[in-house]
């Protein structure tokens, strides 16, 4: 029994010392903690919960640092190089080189129609023809502008 003693001391010093730390710990830190609890032990939670509620903040303080919060999360969050990857070096490209050789044929095959005299059918082909140089130019204009950081 004796044993267990100094064990408990050593138990209620690390206590007080978490306690100490927390007091310590800045409005935003504690919000976080709060927010974010399945990233803390849940004593600790408790803790920090306890310290909050202690500190009495108004609520359009709370707001404001959980907003500066979220922000610091996205800021460091790490960015998607896979992503820009493959945007920039290989769907660009080959919607590029698939567009540029798909019109020409839409407009041979639309040409070959109008010398048949299936004119309704060489109309509608311009047509779609002219939807996917739209749909390429909206493309683009969109992979530029998300390119450019817009």
């Amino acid at each position: 029994m004796l044993g267990q003693v100094p064990g408990a001391i050593e138990f209620a010093i690390e206590f007080a010392e978490l306690q100490s730390r927390i007091a310590g710990m800045t409005d935003a830190e504690l919000l976080e903690m709060a927010d974010q609890p399945a990233d803390y032990e849940p004593w600790a939670v408790d803790l920090g919960g306890a310290e909050l509620s202690r500190r009495r903040l108004a609520p359009a303080e709370v707001q404001r640092l959980q907003v500066e919060n979220a922000a610091e999360v996205a800021d460091r969050r790490p960015p998607n190089y896979l992503h820009a990857w493959l945007l920039h070096e290989f769907v660009l490209p080959v919607l590029l080189i698939v567009g540029l050789a798909a019109f020409p044929v839409h407009l041979v095959v639309a040409r070959s129609l109008d010398r048949r005299g299936d004119r309704k059918q060489a109309r509608m082909l311009r047509y779609v023809a002219w939807l996917i140089v739209m749909g390429y130019a909206v493309a683009a204009i969109t992979a530029l502008l998300r390119w450019a950081g817009w």
